[in-house]
C-alpha cells in the first residue's frame, strides 16, 4: 500500500511541477520605419498576384463557400470572379484603386472605392489597398504608409502601428525571429479594438518574394462575420493588363450607381 501511496505522491509532484518560464526578451526594439523596410525587402516587394482561391463564408447568410480567380496589383487594383461548381463566372468585382465595378445578372453597378461598396460583394469592410495588401500577405507597399509606433506584446512578437495613405490606421503583429507577418489588424478611429482582423498562415516559399500565406483568415467582430481564404497555386509578380481591372458595360447599356440601390 505505501508504495501506492509513494506513487501517488511522485505523480501528484510531476502535475504541479510549473512549466518552462519564457524569459522576456530584453533587447531594445528597432525602429519602426527599419522594421518596415525589412519586411518589404524579406518579400521582394511583391507587386502583383494571380491565383485561384476557396473562400468560404460565415456570417448572416449562413456558410457559403466559392472557388474565385483573384487577381491583385500594387497599390490598389483588384479583380474577384466568383465561379459556380462550373467554373462559370456568376459576379464579378473589380477595381483600379479609385473606382468600382460590380457586374451581377448581366447588370453593371459603377461607383467610388470605397469599403461599403466593396463590401457589396466582398464580406470585407476595407479599402483597395487593404484588400490588396491581404492577399499579398499582409505587407503595406503603399507610398503614404507610415509607421507610427513598434511595442512588443506578451508572447514576444512585435507590433507595429501604422497608418495608410487614405488615413487608415493599422497593426502587423510580426514574428520577429522569421519576421512573418502574422496577424494585420484594421483598427478604428479611436481605441486599439480592430474592426477588422486578418491571420495568416500555411506559409509558402515563392521564389525570390519570400513566403506567401496561402491561409487568408478574416475576422470581423462588428458584423460576427468570418471569411477564410485559401490561395491555390499563386503566381506573383505578374504582368496583369491595365484592363483587367476595369469593366465595360454590354453593348447599349450603362453601368448604374452603386450608390443607387
Amino acid at each position: 500500500m505505501r508504495f501506492v501511496g509513494l506513487g501517488l505522491i511522485l505523480g501528484l509532484g510531476v502535475a504541479c511541477r510549473p512549466g518552462p518560464v519564457r524569459v522576456p526578451d530584453t533587447q531594445p526594439l528597432p525602429e519602426p520605419a527599419e522594421v518596415l523596410a525589412g519586411l518589404r525587402a524579406q518579400a521582394g516587394h511583391r507587386t502583383s498576384l494571380r491565383t485561384m482561391g476557396r473562400i468560404t463564408y460565415f456570417g448572416d447568410r449562413g456558410r457559403v463557400r466559392l472557388k474565385a480567380v483573384l487577381l491583385a496589383r500594387r497599390p490598389g487594383a483588384f479583380r474577384v470572379e466568383t465561379l459556380s461548381p462550373f467554373e462559370q463566372p456568376i459576379d464579378v468585382m473589380a477595381s483600379d484603386g479609385e473606382r468600382l465595378w460590380l457586374l451581377s445578372k448581366d447588370q453593371l453597378r459603377e461607383g467610388a472605392a470605397t469599403p461599403e461598396n466593396i463590401a457589396r460583394l466582398l464580406p470585407l469592410v476595407m479599402g483597395p489597398e487593404a484588400v490588396v495588401d491581404t492577399l499579398l500577405g499582409g505587407i503595406p507597399e503603399a507610398e503614404g504608409a507610415q509607421t507610427q509606433r513598434l511595442d512588443r506584446d506578451d508572447k514576444g512578437r512585435w507590433s507595429l502601428f501604422m497608418t495608410s495613405a487614405r488615413g487608415e490606421r493599422g497593426r502587423l503583429v510580426i514574428d520577429p525571429v522569421t519576421r512573418r507577418v502574422l496577424q494585420m489588424h484594421l483598427l478604428g478611429p479611436s481605441g486599439d479594438t480592430p474592426t477588422v482582423s486578418v491571420e495568416f498562415s500555411d506559409f509558402e516559399s515563392v521564389g525570390e518574394v519570400g513566403e506567401l500565406p496561402l491561409k487568408i483568415q478574416i475576422a470581423l467582430p462588428a458584423q460576427d462575420t468570418e471569411v477564410t481564404i485559401v490561395l491555390k497555386e499563386p503566381e506573383v509578380n505578374v504582368e496583369l493588363a491595365d484592363a483587367l481591372f476595369r469593366i465595360s458595360p454590354p453593348p447599349g447599356q450603362g453601368a448604374i450607381p452603386l450608390d443607387a440601390d
